[in-house]
């Protein structure tokens, strides 16, 4: 049931509670419940008796007062009151009689009810002083003197006959010819009677009067008239009990307060978590509620900007006569100017000064146009990150806690709303990606169809043309020589996809070692045949300034050259005429290699496109260029995996500059550099034998057609076991090709199995699974050295020569 308002309240009045014995009382009018929150016990009843006693207080009041409490309930109940004081007699649980003032204030809550808050007050010892002066003079004399409140004694012509001593105290002026003296002139200072006189009013109807007079910026004071009877119940005059009440009202000004300021942030939370409010208005709002509950003349709202992550103004009132500050034009300085919005503009403490200009003098720091002598600025905190502030100046008067502990209810409000604000444009935003990210994937897996079609269309129709027609020599060359390069297309993208596929699980691992990367340029170069240029005007220009030993660095020398081969593969792509350049210079301790090319260029909006996965400059059935769209970001993978970057310089006609870095580690020592030999070489294998180890028939007649011409023996095995046998049975075996994937037993095996059987000369596996660890699983099963298909025969035959003849 407890509220933060009810909170708040107990916070403010604890101290007042504590020394003036008031209690503090929750009732739910509507449901019964109530709630002692400061006290034990309320007259001998406790806490739980309390709560187990719906609508208590009806239930100890007398039957006189118990009518009045209810009618008064049912007044709250309709509405027709939202506070008052209400005096009313209870008995104890002992069956005393106990007299209570009530200070009630009502809180609605839609989910339990309607509350009242109830401060109480015990005046039980007021009114057993009025029945005493009633009885006796002496006792009379004894317990008002005893009072904390003044109390006189007043005659039917208004002259006073008596007065305790706090009532003389209070007029010290009359300290000593007191009694005889009109209270008019002692109490108000007038020479006649007040015209509402609570004497008279009381000497007319013989009833109880009681009446509050307040002072502006002073004290509030309450008069309680009782009249007087003698024996025969005529009435004798007056007792006038004054009571200084300013506690009593700064609660009920502290209970007002209160509630305007729950009810006003009860609507601006209401307002501001609207779906389609901006965050401009929701900041106008809380800018407004602001200025409006601390009485200030300027302020500003700021939030934190989701993409910049920058706090910037988002909301500005100025109705002060001093200052021409707006919110384009908020102060007078530049963002590194020393003035109070750049100070303020990181913090997240509260930032209080009534005293401004000396702050500002003693942090060297400029006055602006927001600056005022006083000013407070709250931040707005949201899962400990600051999100924005609320800043307000030129109040009339000085600022103080409690215009801290209000604006901190509004900017955990605000915080809230920034929050959900950005959560929503980050969830827009994500919705946005996945929608480009789907879109670019539908695009990628139609073009990578077509891309794999094609080639493979080529194999397929021209394989049939040879297999079933008659054609001449040079035309079966042509359709072999389409065949070739349309195997090695597929080839391209099939490692393309693998390359993309291992960036994406983190399996691409860089191994550095020494090389000359002048001659990862020019092998880089010579990947490509003459064919490529065919058609075109095109100067090929290299740039490569180290020399010698400067040129030997640590790198991935594969990894490297991929990346300059998938650079110049692209130029040559897009470009028709002018010049493609390759190279490199050394700049802060990176060198920054660069392709330039006079080619179609690249619009600004797809530079970053090129670089993302599937992503491409053309896109559609209409495209001009092939490709699958995984260059670029793989190049990409590698250079940031050998610790550099990527990027490019484009206009659309004029071509294009790509760049990439990679750290320089150089090698103090001169290598010999080569040229790859792309030439065919015999060699002398007609003393040795090899089994081949291979279940497919096809791969069967190509390694035949590349083994047999160096003269060498072959034997054949078609699985594991067979592969086993035919080991027992050739103790002459020079070197086993092994496949991996084998009906029976797989290569792995196999190879185990041969070496348990005193095999010592070496086994080369030959695999399609080309993945590192499928090379670890190979040389750890006891294979000499491992081959992925599909096999380059020049580099295949290199590889089993070296294995043959080790000591060359």
């Amino acid at each position: 049931m407890s509220t933060e308002s009810e909170n708040n309240f107990l916070e403010n009045f604890e101290y007042l509670i504590e020394q003036k014995k008031y209690y503090k009382l929750q009732w739910n009018i509507k449901t019964g419940f109530n709630k002692l929150l400061n006290s034990k016990e309320f007259f001998q009843y406790s806490n739980t008796q309390i709560k187990n006693s719906p609508n208590f207080l009806l239930q100890i009041c007398n039957s006189h007062s118990r009518g009045f409490i209810q009618d008064t309930v049912k007044a709250f109940i309709k509405g027709d009151l939202l506070n008052g004081q209400y005096e009313f007699i209870v008995n104890d649980k002992s069956g005393n009689p106990v007299w209570l003032t009530l200070f009630a204030n009502l809180l609605n809550n839609n989910d339990d009810g309607i509350i009242l808050n109830c401060l109480i007050e015990d005046t039980t010892p007021h009114e057993k002083t009025k029945n005493a002066l009633l009885k006796s003079e002496v006792e009379k004399t004894q317990i008002l003197n005893s009072m904390v409140d003044g109390a006189v004694y007043v005659s039917p012509d208004l002259k006073i006959k008596y007065a305790n001593q706090t009532f003389i105290d209070k007029y010290p002026k009359y300290t000593n010819n007191l009694k005889g003296q009109p209270c008019y002139k002692v109490m108000h200072n007038m020479d006649n009677p007040c015209i509402t006189c609570s004497v008279q009013k009381v000497l007319k109807t013989k009833k109880f009067h009681k009446n509050v007079r307040s002072v502006k910026n002073g004290p509030s004071t309450q008069t309680l008239t009782y009249p007087v009877f003698d024996e025969k119940q005529q009435i004798n005059g007056a007792v006038i009990i004054s009571r200084d009440i300013s506690e009593s009202k700064n609660i009920e000004r502290a209970l007002k307060k209160e509630a305007t300021i729950n009810k006003l942030i009860a609507e601006i939370s209401q307002e501001i978590l609207r779906p389609k409010i901006s965050e401009e208005n929701i900041a106008k709002r809380i800018l407004s509620a602001s200025l409006q509950l601390t009485k200030s003349s300027i302020g500003y709202a700021s939030a934190k900007n989701i993409d910049t992550q920058e706090i910037t103004w988002k909301a500005f009132e100025n109705y002060s006569l001093n200052s021409n500050a707006t919110l384009k034009d908020p102060c007078i300085h530049d963002d590194v100017s020393k003035c109070l919005s750049i100070y303020l503009k990181d913090k997240i403490e509260p930032f209080l000064s009534n005293h401004l200009k000396q702050f500002l003098l003693e942090k060297q720091l400029d006055d602006c146009n927001i600056t005022h002598e006083n000013c407070l600025m709250i931040p707005a905190i949201f899962n400990e990150e600051l999100v924005g502030q609320i800043y307000v100046g030129g109040s009339e008067r000085t600022y103080n806690d409690n215009d801290i502990d209000v604006l901190n209810q509004l900017a955990n409000v605000y915080a809230l709303s920034i929050f959900r604000k950005n959560s929503e444009k980050e969830l827009i935003k994500a919705k946005e990606e996945a929608e480009e990210s789907n879109k670019l994937k539908t695009a990628f897996l139609a073009n990578m169809s077509h891309e794999i079609r094609t080639p493979m269309n080529s194999i397929n129709g021209f394989s049939e043309l040879l297999r079933n027609t008659e054609q001449p020599e040079n035309i079966r060359n042509k359709y072999l020589d389409t065949i070739y390069k349309s195997s090695n297309q597929l080839l391209r993208i099939i490692n393309n996809v693998l390359d993309i596929s291992k960036l994406e699980v983190g399996q691409v691992k860089i191994i550095e070692k020494e090389y000359d990367i002048n001659q990862i340029v020019y092998d880089s170069i010579q990947t490509f045949s003459t064919d490529v240029f065919n058609g075109k005007d095109i100067e090929l220009k290299t740039k490569v300034p180290f020399e010698g030993a400067e040129a030997v660095i640590l790198c991935d020398g594969p990894r490297l050259q991929q990346v300059i081969t998938n650079f110049i593969q692209n130029a040559l792509k897009f470009t028709q005429k002018g010049f493609i350049e390759i190279g490199y210079e050394l700049i802060d301790n990176n060198i920054q290699f660069h392709v330039k090319d006079t080619g179609l260029g690249v619009s600004y909006e797809n530079q970053k496109l090129i670089f993302e996965r599937f992503g491409q400059a053309e896109v559609g059935y209409s495209r001009n260029f092939e490709g699958a769209g995984l260059g670029l970001s793989i190049c990409k993978g590698f250079v940031e995996l050998m610790g550099g970057e990527i990027w490019l310089e484009s206009e659309i006609s004029k071509g294009s500059i790509f760049y990439f870095t990679i750290p320089y580690k150089p090698v103090a020592k001169n290598i010999q550099t080569s040229t790859i030999k792309t030439s065919s070489k015999q060699y002398n294998w007609k003393e040795k034998k090899i089994l081949l180890v291979e279940d497919e028939a096809f791969s069967q007649n190509f390694m035949e057609t590349i083994l047999l011409p160096n003269g060498v023996k072959i034997a054949y095995a078609g699985d594991g076991f067979e592969a086993l046998d035919k080991v027992r049975q050739n103790p002459d075996i020079d070197l086993i090709l092994m496949d991996i994937r084998l009906p029976g037993i797989d290569g792995i095996e196999a190879t185990k199995k041969i070496r348990l059987l005193g095999f010592d000369k070496p086994i080369l596996a030959q695999t399609a699974n080309a993945l590192p660890e499928d090379k670890k699983l190979c040389l750890e099963a006891g294979c000499n050295e491992f081959v992925a298909k599909p096999i380059t025969r020049i580099e295949f035959l290199k590889t089993i020569n070296g294995l043959l003849f080790p000591e060359e």
